[in-house]
């Protein structure tokens, strides 16, 4: 397995291979990702209605994405995949629902009370139909990602892989994500994928 880049998010900026092109502040967590979203140019109306966490993996993967070397060749949407982890799963937005309750419970904050909307996001974003997974874990090293990543890479189930950890929970978080193939390879147009 190769890991061609990574990126990675947490309140001190944005880093695509340990290199800083975002710089961090103290500003609320939404209100950072808003700056990082407007600060790369990002058009996805979708981002509004996301919670918190999905954000952030989707910023992470964005922006990885969008850095991506340009010497990849090609491959479809379903040998494309994506494995991420964290240790408190939507309990961010568990608690925002929970807070709804009050009034009438939201249905657009359920949405995202399991944690692997992440996922879903990145996947709809760009296409991928491939491996798509959301574990549980204390740490990032004792989630087992990197492993399954090598496993579905070293088998053929998938060529390109995203995976990494996406952590949120009230105003900490961090995010890193790397991209990773068995052989270089690079994604087809997203219109091939529609």
């Amino acid at each position: 397995m190769k890991v061609v880049s990574c990126c990675r998010i947490d309140k001190n900026g944005v880093f695509v291979d340990d290199k800083k092109i975002f710089r961090g502040c103290d500003a609320a967590v939404l209100t950072y990702f808003d700056n990082i979203l407007k600060h790369f140019e990002i058009v996805y109306p979708k981002f509004a209605k996301m919670d918190a966490m999905s954000k952030l993996g989707f910023l992470t993967a964005e922006i990885l994405l969008k850095n991506m070397p340009d010497d990849i060749p090609d491959c479809s949407p379903y040998e494309c995949g994506i494995l991420l982890s964290n240790s408190s799963s939507s309990l961010n937005t568990d608690f925002n629902y929970w807070d709804t309750f009050r009034q009438i419970p939201s249905p657009s904050t359920f949405v995202y009370t399991l944690p692997n909307v992440v996922n879903a996001e990145i996947c709809i974003r760009h296409g991928f139909k491939g491996e798509n997974m959301f574990f549980i874990a204390e740490n990032f090293a004792s989630s087992g990602v990197e492993e399954y990543a090598n496993f579905l890479l070293d088998n053929g189930t998938l060529k390109f892989c995203l995976y990494g950890w996406v952590e949120l929970l009230n105003e900490s978080f961090d995010a890193i994500i790397f991209l990773s193939c068995k052989t270089k390879v690079r994604l087809l147009p997203r219109s091939v994928f529609i």
